[in-house]
């Protein structure tokens, strides 16, 4: 009985531990702004009726986003323009493998909306109706306008609205070219009033569906300048070297695994 006890708790870790290697894996081939980092994004301003943006990591949801704040609107000023650098995500080698682009949306109203008046005579704050689309310089040497699927949602009694955005590219010709510095814009002309836009799951995926690896803002920061000076010797020690945190989560879930399970083998032995 107490050795299948035993087994019993060397299962249960064993899959806890798999699902959070799975889960560190995956994260590679998503943007979810989890470092902090938004190096990659921009408000584009001035850019014609572009809204005076400002761009930051928050804390959203239980997570972290990309938010895009759009206080400045104006009726001359009104429409989202968020530039993202693809490239620098991607690299500039795995452009033209990218089919799909997906990510969560949330557009929060944060005055009153001039189309929607409450019984008492004030503008409700809320979106209504909402849209997000993706347009980008694409095709060959990237020099190319298009634009992708418009997505759109209604709320017409909540102060934010979420879309979840997925946008192809249809012809081959729309496909980026390798080797060409670019951006893309999610923009979104719906807004009557100031509003937030959060921005969550950034991903690209291939023809087959697969998600393409990115590099997040904090590990595509720039390196620190090499120096010539001697690096200083570690000091000597019988502990192991930690693992990096990034990319060695399912080794390390693994070898856990492995030490639990022979810890319990040679318990059920003296027993």
């Amino acid at each position: 009985m107490k050795m299948k006890k035993a087994l019993a708790a060397v299962c249960a870790a064993a899959m806890a531990l798999s699902a959070m290697a799975i889960t560190s894996v995956a994260d590679a081939n998503i943007v979810d702004f989890e470092d902090g980092a938004c190096g990659f994004a921009t408000a584009k301003y001035p850019d014609g009726d572009s809204v005076n943006g400002t761009v930051s990591v928050v804390d959203f949801n239980g997570s972290k986003a990309l938010k895009f704040d759009g206080s400045a609107f104006t009726d001359a000023e009104h429409i989202m323009k968020l530039e993202i650098n693809v490239a620098s995500l991607v690299g500039v080698d795995n452009l033209s493998k990218i089919k799909t682009v997906k990510f969560d949306a949330t557009m929060e109203a944060t005055a009153g909306h001039p189309d929607y008046v409450a019984e008492d005579g004030t503008n409700m704050v809320v979106p209504g109706w909402t849209s997000f689309t993706v347009g980008t310089n694409s095709g060959a040497d990237n020099a190319t306008w298009n634009q992708l699927t418009e997505a759109t949602g209604q709320s017409d009694a909540e102060a934010t609205c979420t879309v979840n955005y997925e946008g192809k590219f249809l012809l081959p010709s729309q496909r980026y070219s390798d080797g060409v510095e670019t951006s893309f814009l999610i923009m979104s002309w719906s807004p009557k009033a100031a509003f937030n836009v959060y921005i969550d799951n950034l991903q690209f995926l291939d023809d087959d569906g697969n998600a393409i690896p990115v590099t997040t803002g904090a590990a595509a920061e720039p390196e620190a300048p090499a120096t010539d000076a001697p690096a200083a010797d570690a000091p000597a020690t019988d502990a192991p070297a930690a693992s990096p945190a990034t990319g060695n989560a399912p080794v390390a879930a693994l070898a856990t695994v492995a030490v639990i399970a022979a810890a319990a083998v040679v318990v059920s032995k003296r027993k």
